[in-house]
């Protein structure tokens, strides 16, 4: 009688992690794990870099509170895009800033701002000045 209670209670943790995994967008149910938070993000959107939009077309997408995903407000998920636009290739820092694409970057734990250094190819800290 005892080991049929436990049976039961597996059953019902069983379904609990199958819920709790229906949450996740597919791309991590598949993988069966919890994706890694993000520690910064782009100042600028997805859609200056020309990465991929949703699938169901929106463009106006926004950077995901996770690594290697995007936020559709439309659809209020998070989905990992088809490309990545110019994170695909080879990226020439000094063109991408004459066309108007920044790297500065938005550090979420301490709510700075790095700002891009085309010259130096790295980030610095943005200091109120700037």
């Amino acid at each position: 009688m005892a080991q049929a209670a436990n049976n039961g209670e597996r059953g019902r943790l069983s379904a609990l992690k199958i819920n709790w995994m229906l949450l996740l967008p597919p791309s991590l149910r598949r993988a069966g794990k919890m994706p890694e938070k993000r520690e910064w993000c782009y100042l600028q959107p997805p859609a200056v870099f020309e990465v991929a939009p949703c699938e169901c077309g929106n463009h106006d997408t926004q950077w995901s509170e996770f690594k290697g995903h995007l936020w559709c407000p439309e659809c209020q998920k998070d989905f990992i895009p088809m490309h990545n636009g110019v994170f695909d290739g080879p990226i020439p820092a000094e063109l991408a800033a004459m066309l108007g694409i920044t790297f500065d970057r938005y550090i979420i734990e301490t709510g700075e701002v790095e700002r891009y250094d085309v010259k130096q190819l790295g980030w610095v800290r943005s200091t109120e000045n700037d």
